[in-house]
């Protein structure tokens, strides 16, 4: 789930990201900053969570760090009432009444190092909830960037770049090992059929969409189906046969000219 842009209540805001966000027309908005140098639009938004992201793990290891510590004191503690219970356990009316003074006040001590480790534990929790949220947006930004960049590559129509990404994102995540991008069939990996040893580069596997739908493809130009008018003013499409022989190409041709109601010819 990307991290909420906005909150209707200040108590919405998870206590590990209250700092990035202000008020604003009645409602808690994610502050991106309004310097000159500042980046704009999703960059500014990116930044901002990147900046979250440090934030929250620089609060979980010092939580931690001083969880750890409270911890030992309590193993200290536990000695000490040890101590305190063979006192307790004295012949002696006057070392055992020391015994029972000093285990109150140590199981005082301990009770108060419990909430406290209590807290740091919920606190912990918080920040790592921030955190995956933090990472889960910039993974989804990092698939998004390479899915809108591949579709430009391989000649997707801009105005069905939104669709092509929409087919292609349910196979796509973030591979644990490399930390990049990467498809996926399932729990299996894809791999390029010119590098079968690597990963799928996304060009490819958005080639792969498009031959799935030819209608996302731009019309072929150039040495792709070009339009002329035939006798009777009606238009006629051509693809070279090189181009024929390519079905992404083949496919697009064909629909331009389905579209304009024309006949397709293979020019030698």
């Amino acid at each position: 789930m990307p991290i909420p842009k906005q909150f209707e209540k200040e108590d919405q805001i998870p206590d590990g990201l209250k700092q990035f966000y202000v008020a604003k027309d009645g409602r808690f908005v994610l502050d991106v900053d309004g310097d000159d140098e500042a980046p704009s639009g999703d960059a500014a938004d990116v930044s901002k969570i990147v900046r979250a992201l440090e934030h929250e793990r620089k609060q979980r290891a010092d939580a931690v760090k001083e969880r750890e510590s409270l911890r030992g004191k309590v193993s200290e503690l536990e000695q000490a009432l040890k101590t305190a219970a063979s006192l307790q356990g004295s012949n002696d009316s006057k070392t055992s009444d020391i015994g029972d003074e000093l285990k109150k006040q140590l199981l005082a001590q301990k009770s108060q190092y419990d909430e406290q480790i209590r807290q740091l534990s919920s606190k912990i929790d918080e920040e790592r909830k921030g955190r995956e949220t933090a990472e889960t947006r910039l993974s989804e930004g990092k698939i998004l960037d390479l899915l809108r960049e591949a579709s430009n590559k391989v000649g997707i129509r801009s105005e069905a770049v939104f669709d092509a990404i929409n087919r292609a994102k349910p196979y796509w995540r973030i591979n644990k090992d490399t930390q990049e991008p990467m498809p996926y069939d399932g729990e299996m990996p894809l791999y390029g059929t010119k590098d079968p040893t690597r990963p799928m580069p996304a060009d490819e596997f958005m080639e792969r969409i498009a031959k799935e739908a030819p209608h996302l493809l731009k019309p072929s130009t150039g040495t792709g189906a070009q339009g002329s008018t035939a006798a009777g003013g009606q238009k006629a499409y051509q693809i070279s046969r090189l181009d024929a022989k390519d079905p992404i190409k083949y496919r697009a041709a064909r629909d331009a000219a389905d579209k304009a109601g024309a006949e397709l010819k293979i020019a030698d």
